[in-house]
This record gives C-alpha cells, sequence and structure tokens, in this order.
C-alpha cells in the first residue's frame, strides 16, 4: 500500500488486497521492500543490498492469504523461477497456521516457535520460584488463568 501511495487512503493491508486480487499460482510484480519501508518514514541507511519482493497465492484455499516472497536484489529478474520454487515447495495442510507455506518455512518455525502451552509453563515456574523467595505475588498482572488461591 506505501509503495503505490495509497497506505493512508484505505485502512486495509496489501495481504488483504492482494487476498481479493489473485488466484493459486499467481503472484504480483516485483517491488523495492526497501523503498516502499522508506516511503513509510522509516529513516533512509546505506545497505549493501536493496530488498525486493512479491505476493504470491500459494494455497487453493479462499480461506489462506498470499503470502509475500523477501529476496536481495542481486535475484532481481529471478522473480518467475523464485515464485516457482515457492509454490512447489509450499504445502497443503488443515493446519490454517502452515498452509502454503513452504516446507522449509514450516519447519523452521515448527522448531523455533515457543508455544503456548511452553510460556505458561515458564510463567509457571516462574511464579512458584517468586512465592518460594517470598515475593507477594499479587502485585503480579497474573494472566493465562493462573490463581494463587
Amino acid at each position: 500500500m506505501a509503495w503505490y501511495e495509497l497506505k493512508d487512503i484505505y485502512p486495509y493491508t496489501d495481504q488483504f488486497i492482494f487476498q481479493q486480487l489473485i488466484e493459486y499460482g499467481q503472484r504480483t510484480n516485483p517491488i523495492s521492500i526497501t523503498q516502499a519501508i522508506e516511503k513509510q518514514g522509516a529513516e533512509p541507511f546505506p545497505r549493501f543490498n536493496e530488498i525486493y519482493g512479491f505476493y504470491i497465492k500459494t494455497s487453493r484455499s479462499p480461506l489462506t492469504p498470499p503470502i509475500r516472497v523477501e529476496y536481495p536484489q542481486y535475484l532481481h529478474g529471478q522473480e518467475d523461477w523464485i515464485a516457482s520454487y515457492v509454490l512447489t515447495t509450499s504445502l497443503t495442510t488443515y493446519e490454517a497456521e502452515f498452509d502454503g507455506l513452504p516446507k522449509a518455512i514450516c519447519l523452521a518455525h515448527k522448531d523455533a516457535k515457543i508455544t503456548r502451552a511452553i510460556m505458561k509453563e515458564i510463567y509457571r515456574r516462574g511464579i512458584t520460584t517468586m512465592l518460594e523467595e517470598g515475593v507477594n505475588v499479587k502485585l503480579l498482572g497474573l494472566i493465562w488463568g493462573f490463581t494463587l488461591e
């Protein structure tokens, strides 16, 4: 939206707009992500490579939005190859969180993401440690349904 100077005119995200416009396997024209960010008011700074990107619809599900693919300037002009690679490695799954994502991204996400259950356990252990140390935990903003009663 910033690239086309529409960000202040319409309240929609890029992803929402392109979900309405492109079908499975289609992609947008590439743009300079670097310049789009600078159009939004980011301070320009020297870079080794400019970043380019495009949106591509990688899922047949109408509920799954297109994904943005970003790549360095030295691959500019190779968008057809990049789009083909992204499309052929994208997964079809019932898990909305992973549908349409390339397999490598899904694997990295599963390995790196801290799940809600893990965060609850970390929080519970922190509260237990504080209780053992005699801290008045009523002063903490308890969340996620933990009670001390």
